[in-house]
């Protein structure tokens, strides 16, 4: 119950051995981000965020959440766990809708008979799988500024909100481009140039 390239992504994420990091992250990109930045509060949320933040890969942050998250949920009884999210400039039905999706495709890959060790991959496996569903979305760093050369000549540059702003990795992947006064990659990873070749 997913878009084509996130299903890619899954069957990728069983064939190198990360399908349980792999049904995290799809999950969590067919949902809104559940982080929040309150204009009121922009200081406090990144400073709450800035614990889970990877600096080469946007997709290990959101890996970095789920484990917390995971966590608290087990320890803490429903009421405490939606005021600790408050706290951490989480939005608390986006997170269960998180937690709820990814037991869907969970249960999905069990009928589907697919690999459910419980073991996570490493960043190689992990960002090799996105890349089976992400190579539209694939950029070469610019020789002369910031900006990234995408697919078909698209230029587009690194979100301010990813943890990835400020450095400049060779290769980069986003999950989704999007198009305001500047063409913006959200969600990225560094990635090296010959996992695109085996795709």
């Amino acid at each position: 119950p997913v878009d084509v390239r996130l299903a890619r992504m899954l069957v990728a994420g069983d064939q190198l051995g990360c399908l349980e990091d792999m049904l995290v992250l799809a999950a969590a990109l067919s949902i809104q981000d559940p982080r929040e930045r309150p204009l009121h509060a922009q200081q406090q949320a990144d400073l709450s965020h800035q614990r889970f933040r990877d600096e080469k890969s946007d997709f290990n942050s959101l890996l970095i959440l789920w484990q917390y998250l995971r966590a608290q949920r087990q320890s803490e009884s429903g009421n405490r766990f939606r005021k600790l999210c408050a706290r951490d400039f989480l939005n608390w039905q986006r997170v269960l809708e998180w937690f709820d999706l990814y037991q869907q495709l969970r249960d999905q890959a069990r009928e589907s008979a697919l690999h459910l060790s419980g073991k996570h991959g490493d960043y190689a496996q992990v960002h090799q799988a996105l890349l089976t569903g992400l190579l539209s979305h694939v950029g070469l760093k610019h020789a002369e500024d910031k900006s990234y050369q995408g697919a078909r000549s698209h230029a587009y540059h690194i979100f301010p909100g990813s943890g990835l702003f400020g450095r400049a990795p060779k290769w980069l992947m986003a999950a989704e481009i999007v198009e305001t006064a500047k063409a913006w990659a959200r969600t990225n990873a560094e990635i090296q140039p010959e996992w695109i070749e085996r795709q």
